[in-house]
């Protein structure tokens, strides 16, 4: 059980959670968002991220931290980052998740899919558009 963050294919930023979703985990991924930001700052490269995960449960610590996370860090990942596709193969999580991201205002795009090959598709297309302006 644990977070992966493959950043190889810089600006596509790959998050792979193996298990439910633990403060450590989160603490890891908040810690990853604020990387990928500093190197986009310093590159002038926005990123796109992808988070791939069987379920996405998580408690109300952890919800209310990355809620905070967000907030804290908002102007930041508006300017570094081009959105967020989630992935997920649980029929609920990918409803409870599309349903909250017409719910919450996010600072960027987010996307929920069914397959990793979806969502590298929608940020392929994000990350092609930046680079024509």
């Amino acid at each position: 059980m644990g977070l992966d963050i493959d950043r190889s294919n810089w600006p596509l930023v790959v998050y792979r959670i193996d298990g439910d979703v633990s403060e450590a985990m989160t603490d890891a991924y908040v810690q990853g968002v604020k990387e990928n930001i500093s190197r986009a700052e310093e590159s002038g490269v926005k990123y796109v991220s992808i988070v791939v995960s069987d379920s996405m449960r998580t408690n109300a610590n952890i919800r209310q931290a990355l809620a905070g996370a967000i907030e804290e860090h908002d102007k930041r990942i508006r300017a570094a980052c081009l959105g967020n596709a989630l992935v997920t193969t649980s029929t609920v999580s990918r409803g409870l998740l599309t349903a909250l991201t017409w719910l919450t205002k996010m600072p960027v795009p987010v996307t929920v899919h069914k397959t990793v090959e979806d969502a590298k598709a929608w940020a392929q297309e994000i990350i092609d558009k930046a680079e024509e302006v």
